[in-house]
């Protein structure tokens, strides 16, 4: 969820002891992002994606998850969404506290082509899945076991990966 978002604080104190909160897709700054840790958010979901960058004087959500205790954060891996460097940098920021996703599409595992993500038109090129007509990513079209096998080959060691 975007914590900005009028009423997402509230939300956030309603179910975090029966739900696990992620922060997601969103433009928080890290004040805010903070505010929403200390509500019970515990995880972020594809760090990096549609959210502001890491900076040394905004340090967004990023920075927040690194100055909270026990928050997990989701890392697509499939070598498009994140440039290795930062795959690398991110695990040595994180170590445990990193998760390996796919972000996998229904096209996955699927020859080029288009596809659909709710309504929205995709098209397949090369194994690059992204909204028709533009250079957008749509979603992975990875899996879990070719995430695993990147994060080694981008140089994190096997037992960090698994």
């Amino acid at each position: 969820m975007a914590p900005e978002l009028p009423g997402a604080m509230e939300f956030i104190e309603a179910v975090e002891e029966i739900v696990t909160v992620s922060l997601a897709h969103t433009t928080a700054d890290y004040d805010t992002a903070m505010e929403a840790f200390r509500l019970g958010a515990r995880q972020v979901t594809h760090l990096f994606n549609a959210m502001p960058p890491f900076s040394h004087r905004a340090p967004g959500v990023v920075g927040a998850a690194l100055d909270t205790p026990g928050c997990m954060v989701e890392l697509i891996c499939d070598g498009l969404h994140i440039h290795p460097a930062v795959i690398r940098a991110t695990h040595k920021l994180f170590g445990d506290k990193l998760v390996i996703i796919s972000d996998s599409l229904r096209c996955a595992g699927m020859p080029d082509g288009e596809y659909e993500l709710g309504g929205q038109p995709i098209e397949m090129k090369g194994g690059k899945a992204t909204l028709r007509g533009t250079d957008t990513l749509a979603g992975s079209s990875s899996n879990l076991l070719s995430e695993l096998q990147n994060v080694v080959a981008f140089g994190l060691p096997l037992e960090d990966a698994v």
